[in-house]
């Protein structure tokens, strides 16, 4: 009696019991072993139903507390025991075997030679087996990557149990949570106060399921919940809360572009995947099709189904874009900081294109967030090589979005063996990029299947019609490609060469990156700015290098940074408004006649600026179909004609829905000699208040 009222715990261990009777012998003597000459052992049982209290009362020493409540959930159960903690730390220990107690004393020694507030157990950093099933990794690796987003944390292992904290700093958190949220909310709530949160490795022996594993997919959601929910509501964090305005200022930027209609492209995608999803075929009006790329089909339709064709494919898009700013601002925030990251990001939002490409529903924007998010596990692997397992299903899911992908398998696997030797022979390299590779090979195995072709076989045939010489399409597309009015503005050019120049040594892997993001848009024989613009967010990240490093080196750094706000603003500014929105050019048509053809733009000129704007952000020669009267298809290619009578149609459900209107009417015998051409011979194409119309469904000419 005399020892147990002396005893003053060093550490308290709070260990939650539900239905555990089957380990708890084992588990509270290994505890017993490890921390009993230096912690007291908090055990509280929340409702079992089996032996596990009784077991609790006969093991329990004199300094131990053993207490009983309804069942009520882990975090209550959690928190109770917190209240009742006398140790200068605290941690929790599971009553099941994952998490092995010999690694509390190193834990703890750890804290109090650094004198640390906080510190967790990290199982990424040991090498060994953490997982029953991949999906486990997976989720706990996105459940990192959002806590690091949101709250500029660096942490390598979120969802560990063993999270040893302060008591002084642990009486200060209104935890709530009463079931498995109370850990990321514990997380949270350490962060939002600024303390750092160090790692110290540990082990770990995951159980299934069928072991009695608790948690389960909800509980995932339940997750992001908390983080995003406490995210939303603290008041610190400047970087969170520019980065949430981003998304609310896309969304404005975003919202007046709704009632301008879907590409027709998107039309495609959005048939696609209600047959997809509803008999899963990829169909396209009764015919197996394989030129669009299944995923963004497949991801789109719960929000066409909900909405509608035209407002469920852009609200895809804007999903997709608000992805797009989280994701290249968590990746370029852990290669430089936070300021860089978050410059990029806002860059990205006031790029003309990405403005454009959100609107129209396309898959570019989806397969920029799973490229950013391939390159992020890719960098994070040369610490962990765990990452790999993320990087290469991104990176293939990315290549079910567009072919743009496949070169950043070779560039992956290159830069192993020349940066990355000691991971050559890691199996989380194979196993991940393996993985990705499959699930791409699934796609090709099914064009093999019904076509007897794995790749689109008419983009060969088209690009060799295109262009006599791959070398003649090549220069084709750098000249087009290269046009700063629709890539990027000359400004922001400027830095981007001087950023690459000043930086490329030191990134060169992402210099590789945005060139093999280039490799098939260099050659394609279709010509669109959104092909081409997951690499302008490489580009950009090179140009906010090259503005910070000349504010670094100036001497007047406020005139420089004003200056160049302003003039950033305006040429933004000026681009959204010409190449976004249609409503904003009815002044420059009066002040511009024409556009001179010297420009670049075209060797025929344009009558008006929205048409120079439509031809740089919209245009592209693509396949369309032109359904005359009962009379077969007749491909069709883009050449600026007009034609008032013409109205574009989507086929659904055996109704003709119209998609776009005709403007304005070129010479009949046009027409008729189109409509009577065979397909290789015929060369029209039709403009639309909203722009050059590149392929659509169907087409229906009364004639």
């Amino acid at each position: 009696m005399y020892y147990f009222l002396m005893f003053s715990p060093r550490l308290s261990i709070v260990m939650p019991v539900y239905n555990e009777e089957g380990t708890l012998d084992e588990i509270i003597d290994r505890v017993f072993r490890s921390c009993g000459d230096f912690a007291e052992v908090i055990f509280v049982d929340d409702g079992s139903t089996d032996r596990s209290l009784e077991i609790l009362q006969r093991k329990a020493r004199p300094q131990d507390t053993v207490l009983h409540k309804e069942n009520g959930g882990k975090g209550s159960a959690v928190r109770m025991g917190y209240a009742h903690a006398k140790g200068h730390y605290v941690i929790v220990q599971d009553a099941d075997l994952e998490y092995s107690p010999e690694d509390i004393p190193t834990v703890l020694a750890h804290a109090q030679l650094h004198d640390l507030p906080v510190l967790f157990g990290s199982r990424r950093l040991k090498k060994q087996k953490q997982f029953t099933h991949l999906t486990t990794f997976i989720g706990g690796s996105l459940l990192t990557m959002m806590c690091n987003l949101l709250y500029g944390s660096r942490l390598t292992d979120q969802p560990t149990c063993y999270k040893m904290v302060r008591n002084d700093v642990l009486k200060t958190l209104p935890l709530q949570e009463d079931d498995f949220r109370f850990d990321p909310e514990l997380t949270a709530m350490l962060l939002l106060r600024g303390y750092h949160i160090a790692e110290s490795p540990i082990s770990y022996t995951p159980r299934s399921f069928a072991e009695g594993k608790k948690i389960c997919w909800k509980d995932w959601f339940r997750w992001v919940w908390v983080f995003l929910k406490l995210r939303l509501l603290s008041r610190s964090s400047l970087s969170s809360h520019i980065l949430l305005g981003l998304f609310v200022l896309l969304f404005l930027l975003w919202l007046p572009t709704i009632r301008f209609p879907i590409v027709s492209d998107t039309a495609i995608y959005a048939l696609l995947g209600e047959s997809l999803w509803e008999d899963g075929s990829y169909k396209l009006l009764g015919e197996s099709y394989a030129k669009q790329l299944p995923l963004h089909s497949f991801l789109s339709y719960p929000l066409t189904h909900l909405f509608g064709m035209h407002i469920g494919m852009q609200a895809s898009s804007l999903l997709a874009g608000g992805a797009v700013l989280m994701m290249s601002f968590l990746l370029f925030s852990w290669i430089t900081g936070p300021t860089i990251g978050l410059l990029v990001s806002l860059f990205i939002l006031f790029h003309h294109g990405f403005l454009y490409i959100a609107q129209v529903g396309s898959a570019d924007l989806l397969f920029t967030v799973l490229v950013l998010a391939s390159v992020y596990g890719y960098i994070r692997a040369e610490e962990d090589d765990r990452w790999y397992a993320l990087s290469g299903i991104a990176l293939g899911l990315a290549c079910l979005t567009r072919y743009n992908g496949i070169p950043l398998f070779f560039l992956f696997g290159a830069w192993i063996i020349h940066a990355r030797r000691d991971h050559l022979f890691s199996h989380w390299f194979f196993g991940g990029m393996g993985g990705g590779a499959l699930l791409f090979s699934l796609w090709l195995l099914r064009n093999f299947l019904i076509f007897g072709d794995p790749l689109y076989s008419e983009y060969s045939g088209e690009l060799m019609k295109q262009a006599p010489s791959l070398v003649e399409q090549f220069l084709s597309n750098v000249f087009y490609y290269g046009n700063p009015l629709q890539n990027l503005l000359p400004i922001l050019l400027v830095f981007a060469a001087y950023g690459l120049v000043r930086f490329w040594r030191t990134y060169l892997f992402l210099v590789f990156v945005m060139l093999s993001l280039w490799v098939l848009t260099a050659i394609w024989w279709v010509q669109a700015m959104r092909f081409a613009f997951p690499g302008y967010v490489f580009l950009l990240f090179f140009a906010v290098l090259g503005m910070k490093d000349v504010y670094d080196r100036v001497r007047w750094k406020k005139i420089y940074a004003m200056s160049l706000t302003v003039l950033l603003v305006l040429t933004h500014g000026t681009a959204i408004c010409l190449y976004t929105y249609g409503a904003c050019n009815s002044f420059v048509d009066r002040l511009i006649p024409q556009i001179p053809r010297d420009l670049g733009l075209s060797s025929e000129g344009f009558y008006t600026w929205a048409l120079a704007r439509d031809y740089v952000d919209a245009s592209a020669e693509q396949e369309a179909y032109v359904l005359v009267e009962g009379e077969a298809n007749v491909r069709v290619w883009a050449k600026n004609v007009f034609r008032k009578d013409l109205r574009i149609t989507s086929v659904k459900d055996g109704e003709h829905c119209p998609l776009y209107e005709i403007t304005r009417e070129p010479e009949q015998s046009t027409v008729q000699e189109a409509a009577h051409k065979p397909a290789s011979a015929a060369e029209i194409v039709y403009q639309t208040e909203a722009g050059p119309i590149t392929s659509v469904v169907r087409w229906r000419c009364p004639l």
